[in-house]
């Protein structure tokens, strides 16, 4: 597992690094240097977010406005004495002010001014330096504390030699360059499912597959799974329980909620440990999938490269599952796709979509607490190049952390430009930080002198990319209606929140936002998780298809993984009977219910019909029950595994009677059980699970069966942290079954919701 690091308000990925190489003389009498293979990072880091568009990963170094103290060092070993010339493949990430400059210094000898060349990614020289035979120290000093970026450093004795700007990084003349040539497509292999992206919905997608029987291969481009809940980002795990009780998803969304609880692991953690326990996933990091291979309409495989390498790979399947959130896989596969917003007439959404549609999205947002108190005064001076704040911005400042509202505006693709819209929201939080400390109105009563400023990150937290068309386009309609579909799969309830298309551009709203609105417990349809167009590929997180309005409610994170789990068990079903996604739908959309529900999914209005259960034929008693409230031992065999509305849908024992407590299962006649299923309280009310545990769940508990006139422990736990447990025994005949719960983290009753016997 890789370590995770505290650094200022955000957390960065301790080891995450190219490896370290040491440059050999190519062909052409030159030496390139990785600038991400440096020895020795300093100050700077390593960013890999946008290899897709410049060619590779490369160095930036985030500041307060001022230099950093520590720069980036590497040796290289200089084959020969001679003049050598250095030049460096920078960018001036803002030609308007050239904020973020920089210096290479060889063996202490400072050559120019970089990152002022007034246009994007190219090359600068950097100096000529007289350098004798042997070993030489190469080290990028940040002259500016604004974001400096450098790529590659290129040394040569060819005083007449110039860099092409054309080159844009490995897919260019960097492997020759090199001296490794053209870099062959390694075989990573053939699985069942191909899951590209690892944010919460592939992590969910690629539970439901593996856990359900597929081999799955997670390939991904970070360093931790996660996505915008990893550790690199943090953002909070949001789904439908949104101002409604009993909403919040149960199935791999409360377990990775439950799982992040124990030592206050974060989500990157607990996916990880969750993967472990899931035999037939495999996790691929730093792989960014750049192309589809296919076989007629379908798809063969994908190939990515590394993020730190550059090296390729091609991953085989049968099926494929794209969690990009940005929709690359099926952009790339051909498939029909939607971007920015639809025209309210397109889908009957006049009341709250736009009259005309346009390619504004939702921006994304940079992870940083903004502030931290001092004992002292702290001056701050708004960076000349970071004044976006528009005159009359007055919306209510929440505090001196940062609010979710810090946005870029959506005229920004960042599609197509991803880095200009991660650079915007740099500028906004310098400014926005210089209207708190020097214009708010509120900032002395909270004493925000006294505060320093601390940079943001330089991970952009997405929210919105393409968006792949299924058999159905989910709308805001469907959400609003709180619509029960046939083929319902999972469900939503989170604000259609869209949030303003023009960022902190719009200090008033002005017409171009409405505000979002509450909906009601929706669901999702198959029909919405698949490509109309690619037969084998499935979407797994918010490239789904819906409309811009649907996907203000669809995209938090707690949806999306619990739709991911959906698609993730679709797939291992298409693989168990050789169907596509869409004849599953059509033939077999029952089946994938029942399973789902069976691993503790929740799709409102579908109840547990298994026919293999032998608790649904069950009489059902238990020592005690709770007064005054819809709670009866029979409803742990009713078929629902959460309160809706008044009816609790599970057992309650009586709170004046002390614990332990016992429900008992009766069979109309012997059967033979080698695995049952327990379904526990958690308080699926609130957003956040309760920590350290909800006091309601049952903590100490025993599974027992009765045969031959005698009770036998089946599983017993001690110490039990999640609410959906999953005991397999050696296959018995019993009469009976029981659960008697010893202790719960708090609550004076014992509380189960469902029992299921195998």
């Amino acid at each position: 597992m890789i370590a995770t690091v505290a650094i200022g308000c955000f957390v960065a990925v301790a080891g995450f690094r190219a490896p370290v190489e040491k440059p050999v003389e190519n062909g052409q009498g030159g030496l390139w240097i990785e600038a991400e293979s440096f020895a020795d990072y300093g100050s700077w880091e390593v960013d890999t977010q946008f290899t897709h568009k410049m060619g590779s990963a490369y160095l930036i170094c985030p500041g307060a406005d001022r230099p950093t103290t520590k720069p980036a060092r590497t040796e290289v070993t200089i084959p020969r004495a001679g003049t050598w010339r250095a030049w460096a493949r920078t960018k001036d990430w803002l030609p308007e002010f050239s904020p973020g400059t920089f210096a290479l210094e060889v063996n202490g000898r400072r050559g120019t001014t970089l990152g002022a060349s007034k246009k994007g990614w190219g090359w600068e020289r950097a100096g000529d330096f007289e350098l004798a035979a042997g070993n030489a120290e190469l080290a990028l000093r940040d002259l500016s504390g604004a974001y400096a970026r450098c790529d590659a450093i290129l040394l040569t004795t060819d005083l007449a030699y110039v860099p092409s700007d054309e080159d844009h990084g490995r897919a260019g003349a960097r492997p020759s360059q090199r001296g490794d040539g053209a870099l062959a497509v390694a075989d990573g292999g053939e699985y069942d499912v191909v899951v590209v992206g690892a944010g919460p919905g592939g992590m969910g997608a690629s539970l439901g597959a593996a856990r359900n029987g597929a081999r799955v291969a997670l390939v991904f481009d970070r360093p931790v799974p996660g996505g915008n809940a990893s550790a690199e980002c943090g953002i909070g795990f949001d789904g439908a329980s949104l101002g409604k009780k009993n909403a919040r998803e149960s199935g791999v969304v409360e377990e990775i909620r439950l799982t992040r609880n124990l030592a206050q692991r974060g989500y990157s953690a607990a996916f990880e440990e969750m993967a472990k326990k899931s035999p037939g996933l495999s996790l691929f990091r730093n792989e960014r999938v750049m192309r589809v291979e296919k076989d007629g309409a379908w798809i063969a495989s994908v190939v990515s490269r590394n993020t730190l390498t550059g090296r390729w790979t091609r991953w085989r399947g049968k099926l494929f599952v794209d969690s990009t959130g940005d929709g690359w896989i099926g952009h790339f596969a051909g498939a029909r796709t939607m971007y920015g917003r639809e025209a309210g007439s397109e889908y009957g959404e006049e009341w709250i979509a736009p009259k005309t549609a346009d390619r504004l999205t939702m921006s994304g947002t940079l992870t940083t607490g903004l502030s931290r108190r001092t004992d002292r005064e702290q001056p701050y001076e708004t960076p000349v190049w970071a004044r976006v704040i528009p005159k009359g911005f007055d919306r209510k400042i929440p505090g001196l952390g940062r609010p979710w509202w810090l946005e870029a505006p959506g005229r920004i693709d960042d599609l197509e430009d991803p880095e200009a819209a991660r650079d915007h929201l740099i500028r906004i939080c310098f400014g926005y930080w210089g209207y708190v400390r020097n214009e708010w109105p509120g900032g002395p009563a909270r004493g925000v002198s006294r505060y320093a400023f601390t940079p943001p990150s330089i991970f952009n937290g997405r929210r919105e990319g393409m968006r792949i068309v299924g058999d159905y386009v989910l709308t805001a309609n469907d959400c609003k209606a709180g619509r029960r579909f046939p083929d319902a799969v999972t469900y939503g309830g989170w604000s259609l929140d869209t949030h303003d298309p023009l960022g902190m551009d719009n200090p008033y709203g002005d017409g171009w936002w409405h505000p979002h609105m509450g909906v009601p417990i929706y669901t999702v349809p198959f029909r919405a998780l698949y490509s109309a167009d690619v037969p084998n590929l499935l979407i797994g997180s918010r490239c789904q298809s819906m409309t811009h309005i649907a996907l203000g409610s669809m995209r938090v994170q707690g949806t999306q993984m619990a739709a991911g789990q959906a698609v993730g068990t679709a797939a291992a079903l298409c693989i168990r009977y050789g169907v596509t996604p869409r004849e599953l739908g059509r033939t077999r959309i029952g089946e994938l219910q029942q399973l789902l529900l069976k691993d503790d999914h929740y799709i409102p209005g579908v109840k547990n019909e298994d026919p293999l259960d032998h608790a649904r034929g069950a009489k059902v008693s238990a020592t005690s029950a709770a007064e005054g409230v819809d709670a009866r031992p029979e409803y742990v065999v009713d078929g629902v595994s959460r309160p809706e509305g008044a009816c609790v849908h599970g057992w309650v024992s009586d709170p004046a009677q002390p614990l332990p407590q016992a429900i008992r299962l009766d069979f109309p006649q012997p059967v033979t059980v080698q695995e049952v299923r327990l379904a526990f309280d958690t308080d699926l009310t609130p957003k956040r699970v309760p920590r350290p545990y909800p006091p309601q769940l049952a903590k100490a508990y025993r599974v027992e069966g009765f045969a031959d006139g005698a009770w036998r422990t089946l599983a017993e736990e001690g110490d039990n942290r999640l609410r959906h447990r999953i005991h397999s025994f050696e296959a018995c005949r019993l009469t009976a079954l029981r659960v008697t719960v010893t202790e719960t983290w708090g609550d004076s009753s014992a509380r189960i919701f469902e029992i299921r016997a195998y």
